[in-house]
């Protein structure tokens, strides 16, 4: 209905997001501090479409969400979710209020360290390490050796949260989850367990 630019697509895209507008901002209200929000828009071999349609359609209702989120409380922090390569979206993502980009999937061609150099002065990242390649199929002195250059590359300024992409699966030796938490505290990072 969107490459066909079709009213029904509107209409339907404007009632999600009045309803949108109205969570979140009752969300604020309640004190939250972070809003999670998200649309897969990116794939394994690129964005699932095109910026122009994407900006059409889709942007200006989410810079509506998030505006009306931080119109109840600025300091709100926005997280927004896309799997897959949505590198071509990142800077109007910045623009419309979003502090916090999950995940960085690096087998989408997410490159974290392009990443940061690129946007890592005005955007957080939550999720970086792999879960189809790094975390399963990698050695624990892998793990380490990405682990230790992400923390390196933000150092004491930070904007991140270092943790898996996506869910970690069976086949992820534990001994590759140990290293994680263990090469993140020998470049002194603050280690935090979630019960």
């Amino acid at each position: 209905d969107m490459m066909f630019e079709d009213e029904k697509a509107a209409v339907l895209l404007d009632r999600i997001t009045a309803f949108s507008e109205a969570c979140v901002a009752r969300m604020a209200r309640a004190g939250v501090d972070v809003i999670r929000l998200g649309d897969d828009i990116g794939t394994q071999r690129g964005a699932m479409m095109s910026l122009e349609l994407w900006r059409t359609w889709l942007k200006p209702r989410l810079a509506k969400v998030i505006a009306a989120a931080k119109a109840v409380k600025p300091d709100l922090l926005i997280f927004y979710h896309s799997c897959g390569d949505c590198r071509i979206f990142i800077e109007d993502l910045i623009e419309i209020g979003v502090d916090i980009l999950n995940p960085v999937q690096p087998e989408a061609g997410m490159d974290f360290l392009e990443i940061h150099r690129t946007y890592g002065n005005r955007i957080s990242f939550w999720g970086t390490l792999g879960t189809q390649q790094l975390l399963p199929w990698g050695s624990p002195q892998d793990v380490e050796k990405t682990v230790q250059d992400y923390l390196e590359a933000c150092g004491n300024r930070g904007g991140i949260v270092l943790g898996p992409t996506h869910l970690v699966e069976p086949e992820v030796p534990w001994e590759n989850l140990v290293m994680m938490r263990e090469a993140s505290r020998t470049v002194g990072a603050e280690v935090v367990q979630v019960p």
